[in-house]
């Protein structure tokens, strides 16, 4: 708030009065309330008057404005700027610009404090005991993100589970075993984000981008750099030091005190990301190319209950060579599913790695495209609708983990609920039904269905 009050003595009471019952009516713990301007009043009556409302006392410093002035670490006259606009004007542009790294500096500068993880608070364990103790919760957070880990039916790992039920001898394409290009390597640096945080081996991405520029590995970290990637992917081998994600618990709604309360934000070792963003492009372009997915693909609604984590490990990989991928490219993606980890970052604290034997892993740049493989014929068997002018039906759409099934009677909807059951059921995929729903466009108003 930018205030002026007048100088009469009358008027700046009545105003100041106005101040303060707005500011009282505004407070709130989730807002910080800063007031600035010219007073006109000495400093003294200046300081009651801001902690009258509340909105706090901020000193300005020296330069900030030729009405405050310092003496000895205290506050000067002051019958200008409380608080210096200027300086709150630049961090409003830089929130404005989702310069979140300055603003955050911006903050602590001032507060002094460095905020402490919530996952560090105390934690209920799966008997709802309080843990307060450091060790305990980080055995509590290793437990509850090694569960959402864990393959519950013991078939993701198992290769012949998979190999009968979908066809792999087909050839592979050919780009698959195409060698990595300095060019790709540059590229998927020019796309990686700074001011991210790091893996457990704590090298950041702006390490690797230094070589960016180079229009050839010349300087020995890019002669480095193209070399691991290449013999990582001729081999199919990836070190056992990119295999560990530290997961980092981040609070949605809810008891904070659950573990439940909280999704994993993977944070996975930069090369290996690097190595990741060039296989999703790689990916993409053979998609492309020779459209595996279903581009074309124009109502009950099918959401599926933690998608991404139940995805089993041997069936993706049967997936993707049953579509044509194969070569290097497959056994890249082979090794970055052999022996996965998770470790739990709880404050400064990092707990033993678990394994990761189901689920696509979180935080990998090639997992959403992986997934879109994986999920690609799930409209496989379902009839669909007419469209005027395309000569194929349209069984549904899909967006991520998202499903919209089409059909022309609610006969045909309920057949095609079947065969969605059916394959989620064959591919160990879950339906939440209490999430679905089922929309009817000049058709009958209330019709039972199965799902």
């Amino acid at each position: 708030m930018n205030v002026h009050l007048p100088s009469n003595s009358t008027r700046r009471k009545k105003a100041s009065d106005e101040i303060f019952n707005y500011m009282t009516r505004a407070k709130n713990k989730f807002t910080k309330n800063i007031i600035c301007g010219d007073f006109n009043m000495d400093t003294n009556a200046a300081k009651k008057f801001i902690l009258k409302t509340g909105a706090g006392l901020q000193r300005a410093k020296p330069t900030n404005s030729t009405g405050s002035r310092w003496h000895k670490g205290k506050t000067g006259r002051m019958i200008d700027h409380i608080f210096y606009s200027g300086t709150l004007g630049r961090e409003s542009d830089q929130l404005i610009s989702n310069d979140s790294k300055k603003l955050w500096n911006f903050i602590k500068s001032y507060t002094g404090k460095s905020f402490q993880s919530i996952a560090d608070g105390p934690m209920y364990d799966k008997y709802k005991n309080l843990i307060t103790e450091k060790h305990e919760k980080i055995k509590i957070w290793t437990n509850h993100f090694g569960e959402l880990a864990k393959d519950a039916t013991g078939n993701s790992r198992c290769s012949n589970k998979w190999e009968n039920l979908i066809n792999t001898e087909t050839d592979y394409y050919q780009e698959c075993d195409n060698t990595i290009l300095w060019s790709e390597i540059t590229q998927a640096l020019a796309g990686t984000p700074n001011n991210k945080a790091p893996g457990a081996d704590g090298v950041p991405s702006e390490v690797w981008k230094l070589v960016m520029d180079e229009p050839s590995p010349t300087s020995p970290l890019a002669k480095i750099i193209n070399k691991i990637i290449n013999i990582m992917y001729d081999t199919g081998n990836i070190p056992q030091c990119l295999e560990t994600s530290v997961v980092v618990p981040v609070p949605k709604k809810g008891d904070l005190k659950d573990p439940d309360n909280y999704r994993g934000i993977s944070l996975i070792p930069t090369l290996a990301k690097l190595v990741a963003k060039i296989v999703a492009t790689k990916l993409s372009k053979i998609d492309a190319k020779y459209r595996i997915l279903n581009k074309e693909t124009w109502l009950c609604y099918i959401d599926n209950s933690k998608a991404y984590e139940r995805v089993p490990h041997m069936a993706l990989l049967h997936k993707l060579r049953s579509v044509g991928i194969g070569g290097k490219l497959l056994n890249m993606i082979k090794d970055m599913y052999d022996t996965p980890k998770i470790a739990v970052r709880v404050g400064n604290e990092i707990s033993n790695p678990t394994e990761y034997l189901c689920g696509v892993r979180q935080g990998c740049p090639a997992s959403p495209i992986l997934f879109d493989l994986f999920i690609n014929d799930i409209f496989k068997g379902v009839r669909g609708v007419r469209v005027p002018g395309l000569t194929s039906r349209i069984p549904g759409l899909l967006f991520a983990d998202d499903a919209v099934l089409l059909a022309e009677s609610s006969a045909d909807l309920q057949i095609a609920l079947i065969t969605i059951t059916e394959w989620s059921d064959t591919w160990e995929m879950v339906v939440n039904t209490s999430k679905c729903g089922i929309m009817t466009i000049s058709g009958e108003l209330t019709t039972d269905m199965t799902l």
